[in-house]
């Protein structure tokens, strides 16, 4: 930045962005933070930029967590063998899925220095310089390229400076020309290559990659970049984009509930756009996916109740209890981090599920069948605009814990109900979807349903 005024300037602009970011976030009420590794050449500026961004974002009211680089606090002495940096990887995943699974509703963003990508990255170098075997490379980069570590990373941030460039920052303030066993050229000149070489290799696996050569750039230049670049990404992030079909017409039936094997025949592509646009288009419908979860031992299901403040004024689950768990299909479902290929409508709606189930209630599960309804009401607004996709998942609910997401359900709103406790309920109120669920999937043709009246459900 070339002068005074002019960073006042751009400072100015960025904490306007910033305060509109936060009103957006306020909005969208993200479930989980926004995951943020920094990686790439020693000296090239990574670390100075996460306390410049953590530092600023803080101070605009974001929740910042940072998981510092490990390599520092290694007690492998020999840092050129493999074990020295297995030991920083898996200790900077398990830092990782310890914030994700501990504070994942206390931050709003988790900065990490050298994380799963960097690993890999040394794992290639070492590769190349014949202290790892390829057989041994490929194991360790197919475990920390698994695609449940892939999703949790927003955006991979990339640092590169020339080696000579990275030299002269490491002896600026040292009594001492001494190399070290890292800081030599040729050392950084291999290491930059194993950078390019995964970025063009492996980038396509992550959500978001961002590279950044700071050769030229003085740390004030390169702190702005960084920081600007993520307001922009963070924009992006939050103009979530959902599924939609176009020119779908429903059957000729007055049941809501659908043969999901006779509605697949009529399914057009997937399409995909800004979740604002989509829901503003009543000629598209949207799919969702959602999970009925009963007890593998006795005829009971999980049941909740939304909050209020998640919930429009007009929205079919109000004050209504749920039979169901699950949401809208999300671009980054569709996306398959093991291939360049897209997921096909059925895996990217197992995608979805498995990752609404994690967010909504800390349930991990393996989806492998179909859906065994679809429900789509031509009734209502709400109803013509949204096909639930319904799968029966079933689990041993007397040992499964619920952590509950705290922004869409209370603490208590979520609960196990077993029939003859529902069929002594005459006063429920359920959702649509709820009704045809009880009535042509669960089969609980007693309790509220019995006799169907608008006080018991919503149409």
């Amino acid at each position: 930045m070339p002068d005074d005024a002019s960073e006042i300037s751009d400072i100015v602009r960025l904490e306007s962005q910033v305060s509109e970011l936060r009103k957006k976030m306020t909005e969208v009420m993200p479930r989980r933070p926004i995951v943020i590794e920094f990686c790439g050449s020693p000296r090239s500026g990574k670390t100075q930029s996460i306390n410049s961004l953590s530092v600023f974002l803080r101070r605009n009211n974001f929740r910042v967590h940072t998981i510092v680089e490990q390599a520092s606090i290694n007690p492998i002495p020999n840092k050129f063998d493999p074990s020295f940096n297995v030991w920083n990887g898996c200790n900077s995943l398990c830092k990782l899925l310890e914030a994700m699974a501990s504070r994942v509703t206390e931050n709003d963003f988790i900065l990490l220095d050298r994380g799963i990508f960097d690993t890999v990255c040394w794992f290639y170098f070492q590769m190349q310089r014949n202290t790892m075997p390829a057989a041994e490379y490929d194991a360790f980069t197919k475990f920390f390229f698994n695609e449940k570590w892939l999703s949790l990373v927003t955006l991979v941030y990339v640092f590169t400076a020339k080696p000579d460039t990275s030299l002269d920052r490491e002896y600026a303030n040292l009594l001492t020309r001494k190399a070290g066993s890292v800081m030599r050229g040729e050392i950084l000149r291999e290491y930059n290559f194993a950078v390019q070489t995964c970025v063009e290799e492996y980038g396509h696996l992550f959500s978001r990659i961002e590279r950044l050569d700071t050769s030229d750039k003085d740390q004030n230049q390169v702190g702005y970049i960084v920081t600007s670049q993520v307001l922009n990404i963070l924009d992006d992030v939050l103009q979530e984009r959902i599924a939609y079909f176009n020119g779908l017409k429903p059957p000729d039936s007055d049941d809501s509930a659908i043969d999901f094997n006779s509605l697949l025949q009529l399914l057009p592509k997937l399409q995909f756009d800004r979740r604002v646009l989509v829901e503003a288009d009543l000629t598209v419908a949207q799919p969702i996916a959602i999970a009925v979860i009963k007890d593998r031992a006795k005829n009971a299901v999980l049941i909740g109740t939304k909050t209020r403040k998640t919930l429009r004024g007009s929205s079919p689950e109000l004050n209504r209890t749920l039979f169901w768990f699950g949401g809208h299909v999300r671009q980054d479902d569709a996306t398959n981090r093991n291939s360049e290929a897209q997921r096909d409508l059925i895996d990217t709606l197992r995608e979805t599920l498995r990752r609404e189930i994690k967010e909504e209630l800390d349930l991990d599960i393996a989806v492998i069948s179909n859906p065994d309804i679809c429900v789509w009401d031509q009734s209502s607004e709400s109803g013509r605009k949204h096909i639930a996709f319904v799968f029966l998942i079933e689990l041993d609910l007397q040992s499964t814990r619920v952590q509950v997401d705290n922004k869409e359900y209370g603490i208590n709103d979520v609960r196990m109900l077993s029939f003859d406790e529902y069929s002594r309920m005459p006063h429920m109120r359920v959702d649509t979807w709820s009704h045809s669920i009880l009535l042509n999937l669960l089969k609980w043709h007693a309790g509220p349903l019995f006799e169907q009246t608008e006080f018991n459900f919503v149409r």
